[in-house]
């Protein structure tokens, strides 16, 4: 009975810290999930800048790695304009594929890296779109629509990338 009672309280408690804290709006939560892809894309860049054995992909790999550590610390000043708390781990997913290739032969982290990490550059353009698009907050729609060329520049240079090592490219 004694545990129940502490049961009902931890909820209780869970509940009214719940509450008191305010609902994220669309805009934090852009810059939350964005900062979120981005960190998988860093450490996944970094695994592949040192383990890839084609110099066009560690070539690849280091130019994001670059780019998105940048791109990382623009995140933290948006959040805290947002009001929102990065979240420090990655999204399971992406943990899980991270270290799914951690385990691949070499011979097939090339292939690996660029198709997951080209993946991931569509849906940011897809997510940075819908922020230019539907977002609230004008400073940070004007900031999604100066990145988004940069972001199109990843997906061309990977797709240039993707041939450079046989690949066939996706027409997307």
């Amino acid at each position: 009975m004694a545990a129940l009672k502490h049961l009902n309280l931890i909820l209780f408690v869970g509940l009214l810290g719940a509450a008191a804290q305010p609902a994220l709006s669309p805009d934090a939560r852009f810059v939350i999930r964005a900062a979120q892809a981005n960190l998988a894309e860093v450490q996944m860049s970094a695994w592949a800048k040192d383990h890839a054995l084609s110099d066009e992909v560690r070539a690849f790999a280091g130019k994001v790695l670059d780019d998105h550590t940048r791109l990382a610390d623009e995140l933290r000043i948006l959040a805290v304009k947002e009001n929102a708390t990065l979240i420090a781990d990655l999204d399971p997913k992406d943990a899980a594929e991270i270290d799914r290739e951690k385990t691949l032969e070499p011979n097939l982290l090339d292939r690996a890296y660029m198709r997951e990490v080209m993946k991931w550059h569509l849906r940011e353009a897809d997510a940075f779109r819908r922020e230019i698009d539907t977002g609230k907050d004008p400073g940070l729609r004007t900031w999604a629509a100066q990145m988004l060329p940069k972001i199109q520049a990843h997906i061309k240079e990977g797709e240039d990338t993707e041939r450079a090592i046989g690949m066939e490219v996706a027409i997307k």
